[in-house]
């Protein structure tokens, strides 16, 4: 009985890198996650974070207004202010380190 052997080389790092962890993928993450750890150390308690929001272009993180007295520290980092009524609440947004950053007004 004769025995068959396959060689197998490793395969190079490039191609077996999954095509979801992308350099597009990677750059928003680290710019999403240094815009959140930037919040906390401005006080803020960031509640949720998306990666990919429906809208926008930009990562979105949303913090709770009601536990931070001010947002006025937020806005004076960042550019430009948006707000609307979105299911009978009044919802604030404005870009911070490359990501939106959304709360609802108390």
């Amino acid at each position: 009985m004769a025995t068959v052997l396959h060689i197998v080389s490793q395969v190079p790092m490039e191609v077996s890198m999954s095509k979801v962890f992308n350099e597009s993928f990677i750059g928003r993450l680290a710019t999403m996650n240094r815009a959140a750890r930037a919040l906390r150390e401005l006080g803020y308690r960031v509640v949720r974070q998306e990666l990919n929001p429906a809208r926008g272009n930009r990562p979105e993180v949303q913090v709770e207004r009601d536990v931070t007295p001010s947002i006025g520290p937020l806005l004076d980092r960042s550019r430009g202010r948006m707000w609307r009524t979105e299911g009978g609440k009044k919802r604030g947004y404005t870009e911070f380190q490359g990501v939106t950053v959304c709360w609802e007004e108390a």
